[in-house]
Parts: structure tokens; C-alpha cells; sequence
């Protein structure tokens, strides 16, 4: 019983410090998530300025990517193809992205990359940045009656490597049924985050 109650206590230990290390984490990249933002915005001169005629809405918030574990079906074996991709991708994928004949993230990085699914579920670009945008929610996106009609422009929750210094992002264009997606891996340089490489994801 006194060995049973010893793991219990352990694993609730365990835990809370597993806990306190997330809420760490999440807090210490605030500054990284929106200063990638920002430079996604003016690197690639989105259309999401408030002042411009042809503005198209920026989400305040960002969307959560799952980062899932690829099966690798057995001879014989059915595979099943998931319908919606987006806002997932695999961690074999990303182990796999080479950019300028060098790997973007390494085996070092594969339970840290894995980790984030369970950590920032929600994210909210700061004020200060959004004021100066054309923006929507994800709230006004689901209730607004002229959907059909609406552009906007989503993007996700940054993937950082293990020693924060590289990024993977995704950013989604929505118009009527169509829209399209592209993976932007973005480095730290100097201090600075730099747009490194785009890919397209998908598109329809």
C-alpha cells in the first residue's frame, strides 16, 4: 500500500513539473510567436494592412497544427487516407525537410517537436501588432452570414526546434471553396527571425 501511495505521489510530482515546464515554455516564446508573425507579414507584403483598399482579414488567432506519427502499412494492408489535412502534419515530414543540403530539424528535435502538441493550444496575436491589421476572429468567421463571400488569411501556431533557433509555421488562404496553403520555415539570425523557405502544402 505505502509502495503504492509512493507512486502515486511520484507521478503527481512528476506531473506538476512536467506542467510548470509547458506553462515556462508557453510564456517564454510569447515574444518569438509574435515577432514571427510580424515577419511573415512583411516579408511576404500580405495584403492585411488596415488602411489599404484591397486588404484581405488577418485571424487574431492562431490555429493549432497536430503533429501526427505516420504508419507505415504492412504488405497487404489498406491504407487509411484522412480527408482533412489541414492543420496537421507528420513528424516525419518535418524530420525530413532539407534547406540548403542541411536538415531543418534533427532527430534531437523529434520528442521536443512531438511535446508541443500538448503545449499553447490557443494562441492570441498581441494587440499592439493586430491594430494596425484588418482582422477577424475565429468566432466571427463561424457566424457570419456572408461566409461565401469572405477572404481571410490563418496561420498557425509556430513548431519551434529544440534550441528555438528554427520555426515551422503554416499559412492559409481561404476564398468561397477554394484555398491554399504554404509551409514557411522561418530561422533565427542574429536575433532576428528570417523567412528561410516556403512550400506549398496544399491547394484547391
Amino acid at each position: 500500500m505505502r509502495n503504492f501511495l509512493f507512486l502515486i505521489v511520484i507521478f503527481m510530482f512528476v506531473s506538476c513539473q512536467n506542467k510548470k515546464a509547458e506553462d515556462e515554455f508557453a510564456l517564454s516564446i510569447t515574444k518569438d510567436i509574435n515577432e514571427i508573425i510580424e515577419t511573415i507579414i512583411y516579408s511576404d507584403s500580405l495584403p492585411v494592412l488596415k488602411y489599404s483598399s484591397d486588404s484581405i482579414s488577418l485571424c487574431t488567432e492562431l490555429n493549432k497544427i497536430e503533429i501526427k506519427i505516420a504508419k507505415y502499412p504492412k504488405p497487404g494492408e489498406l491504407v487509411n487516407i484522412e480527408s482533412d489535412w489541414e492543420n496537421k502534419v507528420y513528424i516525419q515530414n518535418l524530420l525530413f525537410v532539407d534547406i540548403d543540403k542541411k536538415r531543418f530539424f534533427t532527430k534531437k528535435d523529434s520528442l521536443f517537436l512531438l511535446s508541443q502538441n500538448n503545449i499553447l493550444k490557443r494562441f492570441e496575436i498581441d494587440k499592439s501588432l493586430y491594430s494596425k491589421l484588418k482582422t477577424i476572429t475565429f468566432e466571427e468567421i463561424k457566424l457570419s452570414k456572408k461566409l461565401r463571400k469572405l477572404k481571410y488569411y490563418d496561420i498557425s501556431i509556430p513548431i519551434f526546434s529544440l534550441d528555438n533557433t528554427n520555426a515551422y509555421v503554416e499559412l492559409n488562404y481561404h476564398y468561397l471553396r477554394f484555398g491554399s496553403a504554404r509551409a514557411i520555415y522561418l530561422q533565427k539570425i542574429k536575433g532576428k527571425w528570417k523567412v528561410i523557405q516556403h512550400r506549398r502544402t496544399w491547394i484547391t
